[in-house]
């Protein structure tokens, strides 16, 4: 865990460094309460990991990491609504254009008895919103308050946190898949998105529950496991039915390529026909849904009107294309073109960019060494990715939200490895040398175009 502790070390002073500088250039807001709360999300963030860094192995258990994870998201999604208070006079975290239509309608509902809802939601809405809204519903006619829904969120999270460590138990020792958990399950726009009025919470815990029983399919042979990994990935099509065909595609992928699997030929090459054409056509209505009929030059002309400062075309493609693979890019202290809640963001962000050479090296070694097990993990990530890129919407968290926890895992499955495997080790210190230099370079470049 040597190696793990100084990467922490490291991203902690290079990101004190980050904000003095902006802080100094962007003096005018320097000491308002965002750029305060966003500094004191940073070095506890970092604090929290870097305490968590090098104990006994039986530190590393469940309980405490729910019980870490519980009350840190409580007291920032607490800080984070009083901000938003503050500045907007709502509990919105500034965004309000999607909470209000949640809020409305699950209020609606949560008055309905229940044989009314699927008639008033259907009328409304299409069917990869229900779920949403069903979610929502339910908590609401327990207590109709926002605050106990974002109570609920944090529990979502709670539990997410321990399903990811047994996914990270899985693969690497438990003390990397306690810090793998716990620095997804703590970053800043986790944290945002438990605070806000939106579906992302309950969203991830279902996916985050498809994904470990798959894992612990793997493990145990039990078709029981498979079969809930199945219905929890069936449940997404009511949220997001693409995120539920990238995760056949991963799990699929794994079995096409593990030798040990015992599908028959035929049968593998029918379902890869069947996935393909399902993620064929969810992908071309996403595609056109947000490329204007597939007018992508229209697309990159307008996010960069949207980034002032970002050239358009295919300039902005490979900002974006590059933005999905490593990032996104964070926003570190508020700009005059971009809204309160990317700084609230950045933290987070910056703390995933430091990961991207971990994750590229560990993807490129598990196929390399034929790690099967890491497959499902890389897959999700790749296939997720493109889709992001080519309808231009990479640079926006919480487009890609789901496979960003497959990203941490590989990350750290590949700071195992490189702690033990001296080549791995080597190649791993000499480009992370460079790394801390680019994303430093990357970030206060982002920042000051955005300014």
């Amino acid at each position: 865990m040597n190696y793990i502790k100084k990467f922490h070390k490291s991203i902690f002073y290079i990101g004190i460094t980050i904000y003095v500088i902006l802080t100094f250039i962007h003096y005018q807001k320097a000491f308002s309460l965002l750029t305060l709360v966003s500094i004191l999300t940073f070095v506890t963030y970092m604090c929290v990991l870097l305490w968590s860094i090098g104990k006994p192995n039986k530190f590393y258990n469940s309980r405490r990491l729910s019980l870490t994870v519980f009350t840190y998201q409580t007291i920032f999604v607490s800080i984070f609504l009083f901000l938003s208070y503050v500045y907007d006079g709502d509990f919105f975290l500034f965004s309000k254009i999607d909470s209000k239509i949640y809020e409305y309608d699950s209020f609606k509902l949560a008055a309905l008895p229940y044989d009314r809802w699927m008639a008033y939601i259907s009328d409304l809405y299409l069917f990869d919103d229900w779920g949403a809204f069903y979610m929502m519903g339910t908590v609401l006619k327990i207590i109709p308050s926002k605050f106990f829904l974002n109570f609920c969120d944090v529990v979502y999270c709670t539990v997410m946190s321990v399903l990811l460590f047994g996914i990270g138990k899985r693969i690497m020792p438990r003390s990397y898949a306690y810090i793998a958990s716990l620095a997804y399950s703590t970053a800043s726009y986790t944290v945002y998105f438990n605070g806000t009025f939106l579906k992302e919470p309950f969203f991830l815990l279902l996916f985050s529950s498809s994904l470990y029983f798959f894992y612990r399919y793997l493990e145990r042979k039990n078709l029981f496991d498979i079969a809930l990994c199945i219905l929890f990935s069936l449940s997404l099509v009511f949220f997001r039915p693409a995120v539920m065909l990238f995760l056949w595609v991963s799990y699929f992928g794994y079995f096409l390529a593990t030798n040990s699997s015992k599908i028959p030929l035929f049968v593998k090459i029918l379902v890869v026909l069947i996935i393909s054409i399902l993620v064929y056509s969810q992908v071309t209505q996403i595609f056109n849904r947000y490329t204007n009929e597939g007018d992508v030059t229209q697309v990159a002309e307008s996010r960069a009107n949207e980034d002032k400062g970002v050239s358009g075309g295919s300039f902005m493609y490979a900002v974006v294309g590059v933005g999905t693979l490593i990032g996104p890019f964070p926003t570190i202290i508020q700009s005059n073109t971009g809204t309160p809640r990317g700084p609230l963001y950045g933290v987070g962000l910056l703390y995933k960019m430091f990961l991207a050479v971990p994750f590229w090296l560990g993807s490129y070694y598990a196929f390399k060494r034929k790690a099967y097990i890491v497959y499902p993990l890389i897959i999700l990530v790749l296939v997720e990715s493109l889709p992001l890129i080519l309808i231009q919407q990479g640079l926006e968290i919480r487009k890609g939200l789901p496979h960003v926890c497959a990203f941490y895992m590989t990350a750290f499955w590949f700071f195992y490895q490189a702690s033990v495997r001296k080549r791995e080790g080597k190649v791993l210190n000499f480009l992370m040398k460079y790394n801390y230099v680019f994303v430093f370079i990357i970030v206060i470049g982002w920042n000051l175009l955005r300014k």
